[in-house]
């Protein structure tokens, strides 16, 4: 019996040594051992790089929009798509066929009022002449009578009362025909005002109209690549291809058409994460390697860098990055595309005359530019301003306009923006020309590349002189200005004020104030008159007719040099911005770092498993993190938390979630 026992004392040992076995060979198996990825901290001089993708942009560009020609126009030349472009070279024309006859009707209109103005001038004169006679004719009849009252010694008492009665006859006929000849010429010469009044706003819509048929042209102010714009207004299905514009497309005023893109100079512009931001400041050195020229790397620096960051949501990265902005050695990268050292020196001639160009185009500010020889309104007549915010304006009638905050002081002027109007005729709100089409002050759109043009009535169309006005004042003599006119209100508001109570105030402060006088308005109204009967002379881009005229298109793309079709705007480039170099720097990667309760915790191996330890960063990339302190070279780090609950894997959670077997199987 005891030996049974101990038989079957052994058989059940072999059996659980058996099972033993058999477990730990199966915990050995590939798929059930479980694996922890581990890195070790490293210690080494490190360099600080920060890797970015971006683009190449052109530094300068300027954007040609479709000009106000009564309406959607319709594009009758476009100079062809990625053309070289030279500065004053035709690169769109419109259809100026409404406008053209527009100028024809109001040539005609400002005719005929010219010979009605001539017709009142010679009926006036006339008149004039037939007068005369009458009062010699009265004066003689009275001076005749005067010499008769000398003999009423001789006659007798009836015929000297006789004349007497003559002589007072007379002098009252005298009296009431010099009384008729001035009102006769008063009313004349009223209505000679009345008609040069006319003339002259006939001929301001003239100009107007002879201004918009120069802006049926529009040439290259910068020397370029030519972007054509798409035309948005083709329509077609949510998520089709917008075409680009081509000729005979209708589009609307402002719409943007071309823009010129500079290629002697370019910049890089990418986007960099908040982590490598924070170790940027303009002026580090960079690399920029492009993919159109694989093997070369080019030199450069920050440019620039956006204070706010932003996303794309249509991108596949909805995280928000900030923009920077490098500049590339250009003389190396267009050595690199084989240019010649005359060639590298024309393209650097194209950019100094390019800079110049921009920096001598008057800015529109934060306004928008009026309507093609634009000018003062049908109730201003003739007068000057300035497009975007601190323009000035000076009426026909002499007053003086601010168009930054819309004050009008004088007769005739339309203010924009939120002010008052002191002054006859002065109408405060936002202006509008007599066609309906001018802005004056309020929001718009500013100009790339600082092109602009004073708008309106700086034009010669418009009559006016941009610049006069207040904008010709100094700080100090506006603040008298100020002082002066809230002295002669005395607390009163000007909008309460009749017209001849704000006409003495107008003229009490002119006279406290220097540079207002009549004299300066005078010369001003010379030269808007002289102004209006040349006509305009240049477009809102600074173009003369001659040059409007002589303008021929680019040639075709491809017939220049192989730099311009080399370089383009978009191509892809790689930067790696050197940001520091740390010596005997410890260094673990940022995969090995998590975030708990606002510190930075690691999880190092030890002979037991793995403990949490706290690090503190010296510097940190988006890939690696300097250690200040908390660890030492060579210690082991998870790459994932240990202590994290794990998941069971699909094939677990089936076998878990199996119905167990029946006794037997299944029947």
């Amino acid at each position: 019996m005891k030996r049974i026992v101990i038989q079957v004392g052994i058989a059940l040992l072999l059996v659980l040594g058996i099972v033993y076995g058999g477990f730990k060979v199966y915990q050995q198996l590939p798929q059930n051992k479980e694996t922890m990825a581990t890195t070790t901290v490293r210690k080494g001089d490190f360099v600080v790089r920060a890797f970015t993708r971006g683009e190449l942009r052109a530094v300068r560009s300027a954007t040609l929009t479709a000009p106000n020609l009564f309406g959607q126009t319709q594009i009758t030349f476009l100079a062809p798509l990625g053309a070289f472009a030279r500065e004053k070279d035709l690169i769109a024309a419109y259809d100026d066929t409404a406008v053209t006859s527009r100028v024809v009707e109001s040539q005609i209109e400002l005719d005929k009022i010219h010979q009605q103005l001539l017709k009142a001038r010679a009926d006036l004169q006339l008149s004039a002449n037939k007068d005369e006679v009458d009062l010699l004719t009265a004066r003689y009849g009275v001076r005749r009578a005067e010499l008769q009252m000398k003999q009423n010694e001789l006659l007798s008492t009836i015929d000297a009362r006789k004349n007497e009665l003559t002589l007072e006859e007379s002098k009252k006929r005298l009296e009431r025909l010099q009384s008729d000849v001035q009102s006769k010429r008063e009313q004349a010469e009223a209505q000679i005002r009345v008609l040069g009044e006319q003339r002259r706003k006939a001929l301001i819509q003239l100009n107007r109209d002879k201004a918009r048929v120069l802006e049926a042209k529009s040439l290259a102010p910068i020397s370029g690549l030519m972007a054509v714009k798409q035309n948005f207004g083709a329509g077609g299905r949510f998520g089709s291809e917008v075409p680009d514009l081509r000729e005979g497309d209708e589009i609307f005023p402002g719409s943007p058409v071309v823009e010129v893109l500079d290629l002697s100079e370019l910049e890089v512009v990418a986007k960099v994460s908040e982590v490598d931001r924070a170790n940027l400041r303009e002026g580090q050195n960079v690399r920029i390697r492009l993919d159109a020229l694989p093997g070369e790397v080019f030199d450069g620096k920050v440019k620039s860098l956006s204070s706010t960051a932003s996303s794309n949501v249509m991108s596949g990265d909805p995280s928000k990055k900030f923009d920077v902005m490098f500049s590339i050695d250009m003389q190396a990268l267009l050595k690199a595309t084989g240019a010649t050292p005359e060639e590298i020196r024309q393209i650097e001639e194209t950019a100094r005359q390019n800079r110049e160009r921009t920096a001598r185009a008057p800015a529109t500010g934060g306004g928008r530019r009026g309507g093609p020889g634009g000018g003062p309104s049908a109730a201003g007549g003739g007068g000057a301003m300035q497009g975007g915010g601190g323009g000035a304006m000076m009426s026909a009638a002499g007053g003086f306009g601010n168009n930054s905050n819309g004050n009008a002081f004088g007769g005739g002027g339309n203010a924009g923006g939120n002010g008052f109007a002191a002054g006859g005729g002065g109408q405060a709100g936002a202006a509008r020309a007599q066609n309906g089409n001018q802005n004056a002050g309020g929001a718009a759109r500013a100009r790339p590349s600082g092109q602009g043009a004073a708008a309106g009535g700086a034009q010669a169309g418009a009559g006016g002189r941009s610049g006069g006005g207040f904008a010709n004042m100094s700080a100090e003599d506006r603040q008298k200005m100020q002082a002066a006119m809230q002295s002669a209100l005395n607390g009163r508001n000007l909008q309460d004020l009749s017209q001849e109570e704000r006409r003495q105030i107008f003229a009490q402060v002119q006279g406290q104030v220097p540079g207002m006088g009549a004299g300066r308005r005078g010369q001003n109204n010379a030269d808007s008159d002289a102004a209006l009967e040349a006509g305009p002379t240049k477009n809102s881009y600074g173009f003369t007719i001659e040059e409007l005229k002589a303008a021929t298109p680019p040639p075709p793309p491809g017939k220049g040099s192989g730099i311009e079709i080399l370089l383009r705007p978009g191509l892809l480039a790689d930067v790696e911005i050197l940001v520091d170099e740390i010596k005997d720097a410890i260094t673990i990667p940022m995969q090995a770092v998590f975030d708990r309760d606002g510190k930075s915790i690691v999880f190092v191996k030890t002979a037991t498993g793995f403990e949490a330890r706290e690090v503190t960063a010296a510097r940190r990339t988006e890939s690696t993190m300097v250690i200040a302190s908390g660890l030492k070279p060579g210690e082991v780090l998870a790459l994932s938390d240990p202590f994290a609950v794990k998941k069971p894997t699909a094939a677990q959670e089936k076998q878990q979630s199996a119905p167990a077997a029946l006794p037997g199987g299944a029947r």
